[in-house]
């Protein structure tokens, strides 16, 4: 039986790295036409619903798909993890816990969960899951349990483009995102049965992909390298960093896009911070929003962090190629109050930042920082790149 489920396991592996691939199925006479249907708006709770489905169900939409009710096909987008980690996680979000649990000591689904969790996405009937997963060679009679699936995560995600509706009947039109910011266009058809759930009944995603066409902005030269130190200081404790973790040597992924997301605090037009920090012109001022492209983003990222194709689709477009922040503050409740800056004297292009921080708030403690910086040089250009902080 563990066999079974190692190479169980590892098929499911393969579905997750596939799951972002356009594969083709048959679509017997179903059409994704909005004609006659009325646009969706997103003060609409049917929106947020559909989206947060999606969102779930985002490993089913590489592909094109149809389910029917008396056959449960997992040959296509839907085949092992798909659909069972959407289940999986779909009790997640409703009851904040896992239905999998230790079956003799193994992490199993009991399989009434999986056919009413099943039920509230899908157009199966019960007997069609019952046959469908009794048959398989994982399934344990004894316990009456599938293996679980556990530690997976999605490589794509969407964009909910519009929402249309006819009766019980719903068209959601998508972009799905890939991993390095391209994406391709796609169509859901969603069904609204008497209880209200969504069921996924077809799916249609283009094969091409597209991707923003951004130039990258000259990055300014640097040639007051204590005044650039200083002004990365100020802006990663600021409003980048997660203080409480010092002394750390490097950032995560999310402090990263709050690195990018809190730069129109540095917008020439604002004059909020240092004007000397070095990617000053890497943000556009768009109304009463600043925008970063992606490709300045990801420039910065590798200079200061050193982190090769950063991306996150947090309030980013992938048609544009653009993240877009709203004018609203993003820090870390703290300011920094005094810094001084010293060259390391066995290191010369070393740059050392001694930061006091004080509080936004009534706390008279200052905090106290060392943020260290190496100059560097890389395809022609030099930059500081963050080496620490304590």
């Amino acid at each position: 039986m563990k066999l079974l489920q190692k190479i169980f396991a590892i098929l499911l592996a393969i579905c997750t790295l596939t799951g972002c691939t356009a594969q083709s199925a048959p679509q017997d006479e179903i059409s994704f036409s909005t004609e006659n249907m009325e646009l969706v708006t997103k003060g609409d709770n049917d929106w947020w619903t559909i989206q947060e489905q999606m969102c779930r169900a985002v490993i089913l939409l590489g592909n094109d798909w149809q389910f029917t009710a008396d056959k449960v096909d997992f040959s296509g987008p839907s085949s092992g993890l798909g659909f069972g980690d959407m289940i999986l996680q779909s009790h997640r979000v409703q009851y904040d816990k896992s239905m999998a649990q230790y079956i003799d000591g193994e992490y199993r689904m009991y399989l009434d969960d999986v056919k009413e969790q099943s039920l509230k996405y899908f157009p199966f009937t019960e007997q069609a899951l019952e046959e469908h997963y009794t048959s398989q060679p994982v399934y344990d009679k004894a316990t009456d349990s599938v293996p679980a699936p556990d530690g997976y995560g999605n490589l794509c995600e969407i964009n909910i483009v519009d929402i249309y509706n006819s009766e019980n009947k719903y068209i959601v039109q998508y972009l799905l995102i890939m991993p390095e910011g391209s994406y391709s266009e796609g169509r859901a058809l969603l069904e609204k049965n008497s209880k209200g759930d969504f069921i996924f009944m077809a799916g249609q995603r283009d094969e091409e992909i597209k991707k923003a066409v951004v130039q990258p902005t000259a990055i300014k030269e640097i040639t007051d390298w204590p005044a650039a130190a200083q002004a990365l200081s100020e802006h990663l404790v600021n409003r980048s960093l997660w203080l409480y973790e010092a002394p750390k040597e490097q950032a995560s992924r999310i402090e990263a896009w709050r690195c990018v997301l809190s730069l129109f605090a540095f917008d020439r037009g604002q004059k909020l911070e240092n004007p000397a920090h070095p990617y000053v012109d890497f943000v556009k001022q768009n109304g009463n929003l600043h925008q970063v492209s992606l490709v300045d983003a990801q420039k910065m990222v590798k200079h200061i962090f050193g982190t090769d194709g950063w991306f996150l689709n947090s309030d980013y477009d992938p048609v544009t190629g653009m993240y877009t922040v709203p004018d609203v503050g993003m820090g870390n409740s703290v300011y920094v109050a005094e810094s001084t800056v010293f060259t390391d004297t066995a290191n010369p292009e070393r740059y050392i930042v001694k930061v006091t921080a004080r509080s936004l708030y009534e706390d008279p403690t200052p905090d106290y920082y060392t943020l260290v910086f190496d100059k560097i040089t890389e395809n022609g250009e030099s930059f500081l790149r963050f080496v620490s902080i304590e």
